[in-house]
């Protein structure tokens, strides 16, 4: 840019070339504002949405392909991660409940689906396990699945300090 059109330009925007900014060199971090204000070096990124989304995933294939164990853990994976990345974006402040509390609505959804395929009786859930009926054998692994979460997220809570700001592991 040559002296007249930088005079030109400055004058257009009111401000003086020698005050313009100079960019930034490419070996620096890339600085990002903080919540107060100030920039600081590279923000952290959490891991968490990729293990939200492979706990989705595992558990998908597993309850829809009849897999049980993949449904079991894929099911866990996901209500500890849900629990850890909304404790992680300020959501809540113990991350035990919320896992806790999906547990207990896992342990109803699976109920559910036993009870849309037979009575929830004794004789009746057996013939249906005996027979291997794929629906019931589902729903048996979303409440296995649910009672994992529930009893895992008491017991944890329990260990913890109880004060309320104990960390989820991640």
């Amino acid at each position: 840019m040559d002296e007249r059109s930088s005079q030109e330009s400055s004058a257009f925007t009111g401000t003086d070339v020698d005050d313009a900014p100079e960019p930034r060199s490419t070996d620096a971090p890339d600085p990002r504002p903080t919540p107060d204000g100030t920039e600081d070096g590279p923000t952290r990124v959490s891991a968490w949405p990729l293990v939200v989304a492979l706990g989705l995933t595992v558990s998908e294939v597993g309850v829809f392909m009849g897999v049980y164990p993949l449904a079991v853990g894929g099911l866990v994976l996901f209500v500890a991660s849900v629990a850890g990345i909304t404790h992680e974006a300020g959501y809540t402040d113990r991350p035990w409940r919320l896992a806790g509390a999906l547990g207990v609505a896992l342990v109803a959804v699976g109920v559910w689906m036993v009870a849309t395929q037979v009575p929830l009786a004794v004789g009746p859930i057996l013939t249906a396990v005996e027979q291997a009926d794929g629906i019931v054998l589902r729903g048996f692994s979303v409440v296995g699945a649910g009672l994992i979460a529930t009893v895992g997220a008491v017991v944890v809570s329990a260990m913890g300090s109880g004060g309320g700001t104990e960390a989820f592991p991640a």
